[in-house]
Parts: C-alpha cells; sequence; structure tokens
C-alpha cells in the first residue's frame, strides 16, 4: 500500500491516472485500500480504481455460484449426473443483496450513516489484529507459507501489471 503510491510518483511505474487506477483496483485486496492508496495519487485515478475494485467484488456472486456449482457435479462422479447439492455462498448472495438495497436508496441517510460507521469500526478491528502479528508467527507459519505468499504476490503484481499495460494500449 505504500510502495505503490511511490512507485508512480518516483516513475518506476510508468502508468497514468487510468494506468495506476486499473492497477491499484486490480491488485490491492480491499476496497478501503484502495481508496487510501490511490488518493495519494489523484481523484481520478481514485475513482477508476474504485471502479475496478467493486467490479472485482461484484463478479464474486457469478465465480462462487460457478465454482460451487462445478465442485457438486464433480463430486457426483458425472458430470451427467448432475444431482449434487451446489454449495452456495451465502455470504456472496447476502452481499448481493445489501448492494440492491443501497443502489435503491431503500435505507434511510441515518441507517446508512450508522452502517459506515460499522465498516470503519470493522476495518479498525481488522488494523488492530494485523498489529497483534508478530514476526514469531510468521516464523513459525514456515517457509513454505513464507514462499506461497511471495509466489501469489509476484503473480498478483505481474498478472496486474501485465493486463493493466495491455488495456492501456488498447485504449490508452
Amino acid at each position: 500500500m505504500f510502495l505503490y503510491p511511490l512507485a508512480i510518483q518516483t516513475g518506476l511505474l510508468h502508468l497514468d491516472t487510468l494506468g495506476a487506477g486499473l492497477f491499484f483496483g486490480g491488485t490491492i485486496h480491499e476496497v478501503a485500500q484502495v481508496v487510501g492508496v490511490t488518493s495519494n495519487v489523484s481523484p481520478e485515478a481514485t475513482h477508476i480504481a474504485t471502479i475496478v475494485k467493486m467490479t472485482r467484488v461484484m463478479l464474486l456472486v457469478p465465480v462462487l455460484l460457478v465454482i460451487g456449482f462445478w465442485i457438486s457435479r464433480s463430486k457426483n462422479g458425472s458430470e451427467a449426473q448432475g444431482k449434487g447439492k451446489i454449495a452456495v455462498p451465502w455470504f456472496a448472495l447476502g452481499f448481493l443483496a445489501l448492494v440492491v438495497v443501497n443502489s435503491l436508496h431503500i435505507l434511510p441517510a441515518p441507517a446508512t450513516s450508522t452502517i459506515n460507521m460499522l465498516t470503519f469500526a470493522l476495518t479498525m478491528a481488522m488494523t488492530a489484529l494485523g498489529m497483534e502479528t508478530r514476526i514469531e508467527q510468521i516464523r513459525k507459519a514456515g517457509p513454505r507459507a513464507l514462499a506461497t505468499g511471495a509466489i501469489l504476490y509476484v503473480w498478483l503484481i505481474g498478472g496486474g501489471l501485465a493486463i493493466t499495460l495491455g488495456v492501456e494500449r488498447l485504449f490508452g
């Protein structure tokens, strides 16, 4: 989170506003982090990154449903049978329902404000959990866990840059 804006400002990453928004929104895990990081670049980059990140979040529902359907079919031993129970990602459907409720402005403004405060409290709780992490805990996880994290990090950055540069060439 701290290195991304520096990489843009120092010229290490040669991305324009569109590229920074695409890259940040496509590679940063948490919505609030996307907004926080891109706000150090520009309001336009923040807007683009937020749209990219929210699109990623919205795509979770259909992807999880497809994966659930695929797993249920493969557990039957035969694709032709297809009679297994589908693992429904209820949290994702709940998220989708809340997106619809918020988009339709069904809730009064005070309720939305309260929910936003609770979201902020959740963010602070997650920060507190992160602050509780100790090097010893990371050491106990072992080199395989660290190697897996490093490989996924490189994969995410490399894939994010490749997609961003491809989109910039097409549309930029």
